[in-house]
């Protein structure tokens, strides 16, 4: 939901949900820092594949906390633009549409060449897993790795 959406729904200002924001990922930042802190107390090194997930996990908050502000000072969303709506949309979209699992919910990855399936659904959190290279994926993200989508055409075909 946008928060012009929210601010209208619960009669708050814009500037006020957009604090309220701000400081919601203020805090999933420093916990997400404090959980690799941890992992990496507790094995001593950390895989470049969970490094890769926290990168990009840090990247998305970032870029959501930059299109907030702008928001928040009025610059007008451009025509084609990927919206909040549009995103949830799109990580919402039902992974079993995009992979073919069989009855025990495995598939072939496609992440690298697989000749037994190791790509694991879990339905409740709607994410693909491959064990080997340890890779999580959402519906956005096996669009981008498996048909080279880029972020934004992945989303909006996954929202269309």
């Amino acid at each position: 939901m946008s928060l012009s959406r929210i601010a209208k729904n619960t009669g708050l200002t814009l500037d006020e949900c957009l604090g309220y924001r701000i400081e919601y990922l203020k805090t999933h930042t420093r916990e997400l820092y404090e959980d690799v802190a941890w992992f990496a107390g507790d094995t001593g090194e950390l895989s470049p594949a969970f490094c890769q997930q926290i990168f990009e996990q840090f990247y998305l908050e970032a870029r959501e906390l930059h299109h907030l502000v702008m928001l928040s000072k009025g610059y007008p969303v451009r025509v084609g633009q990927v919206t909040d709506e549009m995103i949830e949309y799109a990580r919402n979209y039902p992974i079993e549409q995009l992979v073919q699992f069989d009855q025990r919910g495995k598939a072939l990855a496609f992440c690298h060449a697989d000749n037994h399936p190791s790509l694991s659904w879990h339905r409740a959190k709607n994410r693909a897993t491959c064990f080997p290279c340890a890779k999580s994926f959402n519906p956005i993200d096996i669009l981008v790795e498996r048909d080279g989508y880029g972020f934004r055409d992945a989303v909006k075909a996954l929202a269309a």
